[in-house]
């Protein structure tokens, strides 16, 4: 019998909950923004009056997405990271091998994982944590951040704007 160790677990890739509101919904990733104590860097141009930074510099990383059923856009705002990545889905091939293989994952769209390539790469990246890291998959970009906590979720007034201009979703003006 294999015994849990509190960083690796069992040692082999596993999946976790992580979950939110739009946990099995089709997402888009808006905006990514990170702040360090040496500077920042952001999609948006760094810390700028209309940057993510600038509206919530208490938070390391923020990152914004869309459910593109409804429009609604939410801000996950990370403390404590000390890792994070962008990637292409095919970027993580690894993650969709397992999902086949272990019959599922908690949830299509926000999951954790420990055990997989990356954490045998960069190890000292997961040390500050208990192995985990936060996955936001979408169809097309996908974010993975190493956080000692889960973010804190918002809902922001609003939605996301459509072709013409105007808000769409439920919290639409």
């Amino acid at each position: 019998m294999e015994t849990e160790q509190p960083f690796t677990g069992t040692g082999a890739f596993a999946f976790g909950e992580w979950r939110t509101p739009f946990e099995n919904e089709a997402l888009n990733i808006c905006e990514i923004a990170y702040s360090s104590v040496f500077g920042s860097a952001g999609a948006s141009g760094g810390n700028t009056e209309s940057s993510l930074l600038r509206r919530v510099p208490e938070h390391q990383l923020t990152v914004r997405i869309a459910v593109e059923t409804t429009g609604d856009v939410y801000r996950l705002m990370f403390q404590q990271v000390s890792a994070f990545r962008v990637l292409d889905e095919h970027g993580l091939m690894e993650f969709w091998g397992e999902t086949t293989r272990q019959g599922g994952r908690p949830a299509q769209s926000t999951f954790r994982v420990r055990n997989h390539g990356w954490t045998k790469e960069s190890m000292l990246s997961f040390l500050p944590t208990d192995g985990w890291s936060y996955v936001v998959a979408t169809d097309f970009d996908c974010v993975e951040i190493v956080s000692a906590n889960p973010p804190l979720v918002i809902l922001e007034p609003g939605g996301e704007p459509d072709e013409s201009g105007k808000t769409r979703g439920p919290h639409a003006t």
